[in-house]
């Protein structure tokens, strides 16, 4: 059996600009690697053979075994010259180890055989690197794989920053304009996460048409069997820049699905899109992935179920999938194991709260995460209360919204432990009218009053109240106020206004972090012959 002789260490540092590429080379024993927890090895290979299609036929898979003993098989994927260039013999496989220790690994079997590929196999050793990793489900919410309960929130649309959002990694997109995209998610929102296309033929941005081809070509005319390579190095790069930005990458592999464009691909063409996607993006410990937005547009629902039953086969670090909803509609998908979490449009002219949360709340039922991924565009009184509102129903995560860094603080100050909470409107008098509660009897409860005093029902001992102004993105938790157990009147310091109420006896706190780790390492290893 080979063993890998070259190494060269490759580090992206967070604030390159866009199209840059940091190397620092040592020579050494490929034994002697290493990589941090949580970030990206990537082993590169030079095959001997070149298949009629390299985006049909993979040369490359290897068998990781990780300090534990459990073995993951991983697909590398062609890359042309290594370097951007469309043609040439490279392959590289990425690793995201997510246990410290010594992990080896080897080729294996992949497509078809290849002399130079066949016969390798190498260590490396995980060191600790203080990143809590990403998303993953637990229960009714989502977690960092190292960290605690987490509650991403992002706001994709935005209609005041006239920016090209969905369409980040557009070729018309420039780096001015995705650098403006990242700061007002990152600035003005204090956003968690950020949703973008993978392909984008139809679904415009605001006042942009802007498209994202990762296929030879463009949107008026391209290959669906060949990827763009020179494009995809780029889309590293601007897949690393959000976690550099503290920004899960939320990628919606189609558009909306409209029947014409991206969305009645033939199946073949689907599932060369998916594969590549996963093989080579999969190892970035910030991505997570919905197959399309709203299905119904173009899909059938056993369409939806083979592509997510295809993408679950290609996802060796089991990243979360799922596929979008139009609004309103009861959850498809039901009994199946490939979706870990529900993305629902909540309804972007809906303006029933009630409405919302027993939809939320209907949802919650199917005991999986759920995202409130799209419920409105502009900066209104509405749109914020539909962020609290979605919050009082169960949901996991908000995708959209106003006014997300009160939110957010409240969040970081509260540190309340939303995975153990449940909908409880009838804690409030005329609960689910103009207030809505979320609930872990006895210890917290969160209220989210429209205007006016209301009648709260609490239980337990020790408990203290709070209110919080969520139109103040700058505002804190006041002062806190005993509550004593039973029903009592509670007046907001503004009976006009919308106004939180947090009541809790705080034990078993959150521990209020609201972003994931940033810094987007990766570590390159050049196998030898």
């Amino acid at each position: 059996m080979r063993e890998n002789l070259i190494l060269t260490t490759l580090v992206v540092v967070a604030s390159l600009p866009f199209g840059t590429y940091a190397v620092a080379a040592t020579a050494g024993s490929g034994r002697g690697a290493q990589a941090g927890k949580h970030k990206t090895l990537e082993l590169v290979f030079t095959a001997s053979s070149a298949p009629t299609n390299p985006f049909d036929t993979y040369l490359l898979k290897i068998e990781v075994t990780d300090p534990a003993g459990e073995k993951l098989s991983v697909e590398g994927f062609y890359d042309g010259d290594g370097n951007g260039g469309q043609k040439g013999n490279v392959w590289k496989v990425r690793l995201c180890p997510y246990m410290t220790g010594t992990w080896s690994w080897r080729t294996v079997a992949a497509d078809a055989p290849d002399g130079d590929l066949a016969g390798h196999n190498g260590q490396f050793t995980c060191v600790e690197s203080g990143d809590l990793g990403g998303l993953v489900a637990q229960g009714r919410h989502f977690q960092l794989q190292d960290g605690d309960y987490f509650y991403p929130v992002g706001h994709f649309l935005d209609a005041p920053g006239k920016l090209p959002l969905w369409s980040y990694l557009g070729e018309q997109v420039t780096d001015t304009q995705r650098s403006a995209i990242i700061a007002r998610q990152r600035n003005f929102h204090d956003a968690n996460k950020y949703m973008f296309y993978m392909s984008n033929h139809s679904d415009a941005s605001w006042d942009f048409k802007e498209y994202v081809t990762p296929w030879v070509g463009d949107h008026a005319s391209s290959d669906k069997k060949r990827m763009d390579l020179p494009r995809w190095r780029l889309y590293d790069e601007y897949l690393r820049q959000m976690k550099d930005n503290g920004l899960l990458a939320y990628m919606s592999i189609f558009e909306d699905g409209k029947r014409g464009n991206y969305g009645d691909l033939p199946e073949p063409d689907r599932n060369r899109l998916l594969r590549y996607v996963m093989a080579r993006t999969s190892a970035y410990s910030h991505l997570w992935y919905v197959l399309c937005f709203e299905w119904q547009e173009a899909w059938t629902r056993d369409e939806v179920n083979r592509a997510g039953t295809y993408l679950q086969a290609h996802n060796p670090w089991k990243r979360l999938i799922s596929v979008h909803d139009w609004a309103f509609r009861p959850w498809a998908f039901s009994g199946q194991t490939w979706p870990a979490y529900i993305p629902a449009q909540c309804g972007n002219e809906e303006k029933d709260l009630v409405k919302l949360n027993d939809y939320v709340t209907g949802l919650w039922s199917h005991s999986i995460p759920v995202l409130a991924d799209e419920f409105g565009y502009e900066e209104t009184d509405l749109m914020r209360s539909k962020v609290w509102v979605v919050f009082c129903s169960g949901a996991a995560g908000v995708g959209t919204g106003h006014h997300l860094k009160a939110f957010q603080r409240f969040l970081v100050q509260s540190r309340v432990p939303f995975q153990r909470m449940a909908p409880s409107n009838d804690s409030v008098e005329a609960g689910g009218v103009t207030q809505f509660c979320i609930a872990e009897a006895g210890h917290h409860y969160v209220v989210y009053s429209t205007s006016g005093s209301f009648k709260l029902t609490v239980h337990g001992t020790a408990l203290k109240g709070y209110w919080l102004n969520p139109r103040d993105v700058d505002g804190s938790l006041g002062t806190a106020f005993n509550v004593l157990a039973g029903t009592s009147t509670f007046t907001p310091p503004e009976v006009s206004k919308d106004w939180v109420l947090w009541v809790t006896d705080g034990t078993d706190l959150n521990s209020g972090v609201t972003h994931p780790s940033a810094g987007a390492t990766v570590a390159q290893v050049v196998v030898g012959k």
